[in-house]
Formats: structure tokens, C-alpha cells, sequence
């Protein structure tokens, strides 16, 4: 896949994948819950859009986030 119309060699996209998961924990009581997770855990870096600017022979392009980790807690405070 190209990231431009017009199929610039340095912005095509390779075949991508990407793993997110996460881990939930909730009380008994639904009183609070507790998350671990991360995104695009195989680290795959690809480019997901970008411009050439070929007067000034140069390729501009942007990439997706790349891995990523979170923890959360959340309480439930109503009855």
C-alpha cells in the first residue's frame, strides 16, 4: 500500500500487524478495577502518511506510535 497517490517508493507500506492487549482486574464488589496493557507490542514501525516535495528533493512522511504501555485504576464511587 502507498501512503500517497503517487505511489512514492519511500513512503510505500509494507504488510503491517499490530498487538494490543490488556489485563483486567475488577473487584468482587465492582468497587474498583485495575487494568495493565500496552499497544503495538510487536514494536512494528510503518509509515502511515507523508507527502514528497520534489522541488526541494525531499520526502516527508509520518509513523505510527510505536510500542506502548499503561496501567490504570479506577474506582467506582457510586452505591
Amino acid at each position: 500500500m502507498f501512503n500517497d497517490s503517487l505511489n512514492t517508493p519511500e513512503l510505500r507500506r509494507p504488510p503491517t500487524r499490530s498487538l494490543d492487549a490488556s489485563l483486567h482486574y475488577v473487584s468482587p464488589t465492582n468497587l474498583y478495577d485495575l487494568a495493565i496493557g500496552g499497544s503495538n507490542l510487536t514494536n512494528d514501525r510503518y509509515v502511515t502518511a507523508g507527502s514528497p516535495n520534489y522541488g526541494a528533493g525531499e520526502v516527508g512522511g509520518y509513523y505510527n506510535p510505536p510500542r506502548q504501555w499503561y496501567a490504570t485504576v479506577r474506582v467506582n464511587f457510586e452505591p
